[in-house]
């Protein structure tokens, strides 16, 4: 609860102990002007009376608010020593606090009484001082007292001069001319403040007319210029049209200090402002509020204050009886020869505001913004108790937006929403700042900071090296019954521009596995957060179980980590293969590769069949005894020194494919009974044994490359047409077979 709130509702429970019942609001700087009458020791405090003159005056609510008083300037006070310390005492035990203090200059004097000031510390701070004129019996009776306060909570820009005077009595022109000579000096002090200054002059000033030299004085224009907040200028003295404004005196008996005081009729008692407090911006006069206390402009001209309407009063005290309404009036009568005059200033705005928060990390075009929350956070209980909040808002570097707003007090934050710029990865960085454009605003500006990382998105692919959204692997041909084959891959997340620190992690969400016959299976998992540069590594797996061809696919849905700007995307693998009967062994090596003889074992025996499928090299290195027929049906077979396929009775060549002889030492020798066919192309040097056979294949021979084909005369052989094709060997090759068949 803050201090002005808990004061209201500590000065509401002394109301109803005092009046039976009522409650009450708190507004803002209420200040009174009262002449109390304590000029002398024997009397130098409060009457009877006028603590509960004092409450009412707070809880009164003619402005269409109650409110505490925050400032008391008194006149014919003794001192600040007793009457000042008097009247703190009093308002801190009606609102059981400690925050009412009494000014600390007593203002010389030529008789009894001076002005001084009580003010609420946890409203206002007295920051100033100041006795102003010089005093004799033919100038100024007394020295105005000027103060200088600051709301608290605010700047310099909101501080404001209060002159407290209580000017030269009688209506005579010796006193007219006195009157002049003090406001005079009020003046010429109030110019030299400067334009813009906020200036209120109050006391008793004890004018009977506003056509006097001191009131035209005030009038003059000029930085101190003084206006009258309920433009009521004219001859006031004994006028009912001015009756509703009177202040002297609220009693014809001798009520008031035992003093007969002659009824109420004249205006004595002001609060005159600088222009600076009509302008309707940051403090300013509250209209309405302006009130000799306790005047209903009911009472009897030159009458007593209390042949008014107690009910008339009753209407801006919430909470009175009509009795205990009437009870004020008689005090009123009793306490002083003078009505108080309040009247209430509203406080200038108060800049609040708050930046959400953000994420400390986000993906490259993630849709982010920041909301900004703007408030009118003026220290007030209701609205008329400060101006209106008018500001403009601006984000700079990665904050993007700008507009402008406004707040009355007391009502819920304005939410402005600026972008955040994530088009590019790295450190996003900026500033939101908001300045008020209202007058005397406290905490008028505001900037705050944001900053985030934006990360590239995560770089899914089966290679570090370039993004490979689609992998094939192909288990060639496999021999049935010989156990599952098994290929291993990776996925990575690759590094983006800015490096790993910069690169959003991978999530790989889903894998949808299409795979007809059930032949395949993978160690493919979800996971989370695969950092930029690492791999996962997995395994695809095929069965041999059934012959036939084979294929299936795996759909990989991937994203970014889960992070704002996180998209998706995704990748494929291809698998296929073939299971062969395993009297068929077959050698598929891929394109563009290179193997050794594998398939378990070191060499090929029984009555296997050898074919070479796929359009690598595979590489025999072994002594082989298979009995069935070696095919080369695409790429290449390759033959070593070492390797003999002797015992296979045919070696076909297809078109497009190669028999790779280039590695046997001394050429390679087909054994009796071996036939050497197809139409494709031979490497190396090749002998033809006794009893071997060459049969290329219709439509067209086989295409020699080697360095030398031996048709020896000792190694008959059958070679039908066309014969050999190629590289200048053709003809003597097919010569030297048809020698040998002539023979």
């Amino acid at each position: 609860m803050s201090e002005r709130r808990a004061r209201a509702g500590v000065l509401a429970l002394c109301l109803v102990a005092a009046v039976g019942g009522g409650s009450t609001a708190v507004a803002q700087l209420r200040i009174l002007d009262y002449n109390v009458g304590a000029s002398s020791s024997s009397s130098s405090g409060p009457r009877p009376g006028m603590d509960a003159v004092l409450q009412a005056i707070a809880s009164q609510t003619r402005p269409g608010f109650a409110g505490p008083i925050d400032i008391l300037l008194l006149q014919e006070a003794d001192s600040v020593v007793t009457t000042g310390s008097a009247y703190a005492a009093l308002l801190n035990t009606l609102t059981g606090g400690t925050a009412y203090r009494s000014s600390t200059v007593d203002g010389l004097t030529t008789g009894a009484g001076r002005p001084i000031t009580v003010y609420n510390s946890a409203a206002v701070s007295l920051l100033g001082e100041v006795a102003l004129g010089t005093v004799g019996t033919s100038v100024q009776p007394r020295q105005t007292m000027r103060y200088q306060f600051r709301p608290v909570g605010y700047d310099a820009s909101a501080n404001f001069y209060v002159y407290n005077s209580h000017l030269k009595a009688s209506n005579d022109s010796t006193s007219e001319n006195r009157r002049n000579i003090e406001l005079s000096i009020n003046r010429a002090n109030a110019d030299a403040l400067g334009e813009g200054t906020h200036v209120i002059y109050a006391g008793d000033w004890n004018l009977y007319t506003a056509s006097e030299a001191g009131f035209q004085t005030m009038l003059a224009a000029g930085p101190g210029q003084a206006f009258d907040p309920i433009a009521q200028v004219g001859s006031w003295s004994g006028n009912a049209a001015y009756k509703p404004y009177h202040t002297q005196s609220p009693a014809t008996t001798a009520a008031y200090g035992g003093q007969v005081t002659g009824g109420v009729d004249d205006r004595f008692d002001f609060q005159m402002v600088s222009g600076e407090w009509l302008d309707g911006r940051g403090l300013d006069y509250i209209a309405g509020s302006y009130w000799a206390f306790g005047n209903t402009a009911t009472h009897a001209m030159n009458g007593a204050i209390t042949t008014g309407s107690a009910a008339a009063l009753q209407a801006y005290l919430p909470g009175y009886s009509l009795a205990a309404s009437g009870t004020i009036l008689t005090n009123l009568s009793r306490v002083s020869d003078h009505l108080p005059v309040v009247a209430d200033y509203q406080l200038p705005a108060k800049l609040a505001a708050s930046l959400g928060s953000v994420p400390a990390t986000v993906i490259r075009g993630a849709s982010v913004s920041t909301t900004l929350a703007v408030s009118n956070a003026a220290p007030v209980e209701v609205v008329q108790g400060a101006d209106r909040l008018d500001y403009s808002f601006a984000g700079s570097g990665g904050c993007v937006g700008s507009g402008t707003g406004s707040d009355l007090p007391l009502g819920g934050a304005n939410s402005h929403t600026l972008a955040l710029a994530t088009a590019s990865a790295g450190l996003l960085s900026g500033t939101v700042s908001v300045t008020a454009t209202s007058p005397q605003t406290a905490s008028p500006t505001f900037s705050q900071g944001v900053s985030l990382n934006v990360l590239d998105h995560a770089l899914g692919s089966f290679t570090s090296g370039s993004s490979v959204a689609s992998l094939d692997v192909d288990f060639g041909t496999l021999t049935q019954g010989t156990g599952p084959a098994s290929r291993s891959f990776n996925l990575f997340n690759r590094v983006g521009t800015l490096g790993s620190a910069w690169t959003a992690g991978l999530d790989l969400d889903a894998v949808a596995e299409t795979d007809p016959a059930a032949i395949f299976s993978s160690t493919l998992a979800p996971f989370l957060n695969l950092a930029s540069g690492s791999s996962r590594a997995f395994d695809v797996s095929m069965l041999t179980t059934t012959s036939g061809s084979f294929v299936g696919s795996y759909l990989l849905s991937l994203s970014d980590q889960d992070l704002p700007g996180a998209t998706p995307q995704s990748l494929t693998l291809s698998v296929r293969g073939s299971v062969v009967a395993s009297a068929t062994a077959v050698l598929n090596v891929a394109s563009g590769t290179s193997t050794q003889l594998q398939l378990g074992f070191a060499s090929i025996g029984g009555a296997a069949a050898v074919t070479k499928t796929g359009g690598g090299t595979a590489i025999l290195d072994a002594v082989n005894t298979y009995a069935g027929q070696t095919s080369v049906i695409q790429g290449v077979l390759a033959v070593t020194g070492s390797t003999s396929i002797s015992s296979s009775p045919l070696i076909d060549v297809q078109s497009g494919a190669t028999l790779d002889l280039a590695a046997v030492l001394g050429g390679y020798t087909l054994s009796s009974g071996q036939t050497l066919g197809g139409s494709g192309t031979i490497l190396g040097s090749l002998v033809f044994g006794r009893g071997s056979t060459l049969s290329p294949g219709v439509g067209g021979g086989l295409s020699a490359s080697a360095a030398a084909i031996d048709l020896a005369a000792t190694s008959p052989v059958s070679v039908p047409e066309p014969g050999l094709t190629g590289a200048g060997l053709l003809a003597a090759a097919l010569i030297a077979c048809r020698r040998l068949r002539g023979a």
